[in-house]
């Protein structure tokens, strides 16, 4: 369900994130919307860049960051567990003698007293010397996830191989430095970061303008009334979406909604609708922007447009997403999603040249 799509940063992108139709990009709004919406002045919006410049404070956080995300765990492998305690452990589970799936792992991390394995597991662990082997029997709940567990008593061998002490931040130096990256002096890594810090403030600024830019027109436009055929298929799109937990959870659906969501089903279709609403507008505004400015996307820039995608989620090419999921990323992603994606970025860069009179090359 993680979907990454190009970088721009609307709350439109986000919501639109989540929608997995495969229906051909032609019949995306194709048809006149001046009777759905009226969409507001988007140009001459005095949207303004701030010029981004890297200060040492900035670098020291950076650099801090750096060493924090580097820091390793003390391994203790004397002493007793005790609640609350992160300890790694091997267990063997068995019913009746014999080995069940699910019940066997080697190096599992576990927290104990967290109550992320069954009633009475962790319990037996405290106390315990580390480096100990010892057996436990547990019953499994009568609401198991797994039925065939369901009330089953179980006998748990385990291992008590270590458990974790106090995390240790690696000092600056040249040994942080081989262990950590592809540099070799300080003085290479330190360039390194200060470029890397000064994108990442270039990008949240660009992300601002987008948003400015972005807001300011949707909260001038006004909804005449909503397509019924899209605002139903962004409907079901976000029912499918939750519906695709509900299934991974293995529970009814008015069950995950009340349990996760926090919602009745009632509840959820008035959230669903609204959602829905939200997303027709914006799609609305940008495909009458891209109409009345002339603003395309070729199949050159649609395939281009598709790879650079793929390899944001990390694959090489189209062969790899599909060996990977078993499907095309088209029919992943769903080729509407890709080309209005596409379609957004395009629209954007011609707005921001309309409205950002300051906007650096």
């Amino acid at each position: 369900m993680n979907k990454k799509v190009l970088a721009a940063v609307m709350a439109f992108v986000m919501i639109f994130a989540l929608a997995a139709c495969g229906n051909s990009a032609n019949d995306t709004y194709d048809y006149d919307l001046a009777e759905y919406i009226k969409v507001g002045s988007y140009t001459g919006l005095d949207v303004s860049y701030n010029e981004v410049a890297v200060t040492q404070e900035d670098i020291d956080a950076a650099l801090a960051s750096a060493l924090k995300a580097a820091a390793t765990a003390e391994k203790i492998t004397t002493g007793t567990v005790a609640e609350g305690d992160a300890i790694i452990i091997d267990y063997k589970g068995t019913i009746d003698g014999e080995a069940f799936e699910g019940g066997t792992a080697a190096g599992q991390g576990l927290v104990v007293g967290s109550g992320s394995m069954i009633p009475g597991f962790e319990d037996q662990i405290v106390g315990k010397e580390i480096g100990s082997t010892f057996t436990i029997d547990v019953t499994f709940p009568e609401d198991y996830s797994a039925e065939e567990l369901r009330s089953a008593k179980a006998q748990f061998e385990i291992t008590v191989q270590s458990k974790q002490g106090e995390l240790v931040t690696p000092e600056f130096n040249e040994e942080f430095i081989k262990n950590n990256s592809d540099f070799e002096t300080a003085e290479e890594y330190m360039a390194d970061l200060e470029k890397s810090v000064y994108q990442q403030k270039e990008d949240a600024e660009l992300a601002n303008v987008q948003n400015t830019i972005w807001t300011k027109i949707v909260d001038a436009s006004e909804v005449i009334s909503y397509p019924e055929t899209e605002l139903q298929k962004r409907i079901d799109q976000n029912k499918e979406y939750y519906q695709s937990y509900a299934d991974q959870y293995g529970l009814e659906f008015a069950e995950f909604l009340q349990t996760y969501v926090g919602m009745t089903e009632e509840e959820f279709a008035d959230y669903a609708k609204q959602q829905a609403e939200v997303i027709c507008k914006q799609e609305m505004i940008l495909y009458t922007i891209a109409r009345n400015e002339k603003i395309e996307i070729s199949s050159k820039e649609y395939d281009e447009g598709l790879l650079n995608m793929l390899k944001d989620e990390g694959f090489n090419s189209l062969d790899e997403f599909e060996k990977a999921y078993g499907k095309s990323f088209e029919e992943y992603a769903g080729k509407d999603n890709i080309m209005t994606t596409l379609l957004l970025d395009k629209v954007m860069d011609w707005l921001i040249k309309e409205n950002v009179a300051n906007m650096p090359e």
